[in-house]
């Protein structure tokens, strides 16, 4: 099956629909008319019927778009968030927003580039691109649940800060004690 193939089937767009909940954290990455469309996808969750007319919308844009027929394929909106910042210095941070149907689109893509799903075996494997970001990288992190795209990002994020506090120790440590340094060094060549 191609990749665009792969893209455009139902069964892809609807796992899309399955994940919406899992990338949509704040409410506010979707236009506010589509709120209760997202309310109501949420509430059924069974291939089929009630998804058919939704899935064929996605499916001509994801088409649209592919052929180049459109010259802005997506619409979507960006923002400015504030943040708390530091020293009275005001900081931002970039938010996007569009309609539910072109984050699902969106999620579609994304999770071909992704993800190695064998919807038969209902196995989920990650595909080469994804086994390119290195194990140490700490920002959303692809999962192989079929049931979301990102692993939840507070462990995740209080796994790299407990990391960093404890390095940041062991370097205090060191840094007293320098044959310490020069000794674990050695050992580590060892």
């Amino acid at each position: 099956m191609s990749l665009r193939d792969r893209i455009l089937s139902d069964i892809n767009i609807y796992s899309a629909i399955h994940a919406l909940p899992n990338t949509l954290k704040e409410k506010s990455l979707i236009c506010g008319d589509h709120q209760q469309y997202l309310k109501d996808l949420r509430e059924v969750y069974r291939y089929g019927a009630p998804h058919d007319k939704f899935i064929s919308h996605c499916k001509d844009k994801l088409e649209k778009a592919l052929d180049d027929e459109l010259s802005e394929p997506f619409k979507v909106s960006i923002f400015l968030k504030f943040k708390d910042g530091e020293n009275g210095c005001t900081q931002y941070r970039p938010i996007h927003n569009c309609d539910i149907a072109t984050h699902v689109c969106l999620l579609a893509m994304l999770q071909t580039l992704c993800f190695e799903d064998d919807y038969e075996k209902r196995t989920r494997e990650l595909s080469g691109l994804s086994k390119l970001i290195p194990n140490n990288y700490w920002g959303n992190r692809i999962s192989t649940n079929g049931n979301e795209i990102y692993k939840p990002w507070a462990p995740a994020y209080t796994s790299y800060i407990r990391e960093t506090i404890n390095k940041a120790k062991k370097y205090k440590t060191l840094m007293l004690n320098p044959t310490d340094l020069y000794l674990s060094a050695y050992r580590e060549i060892i």
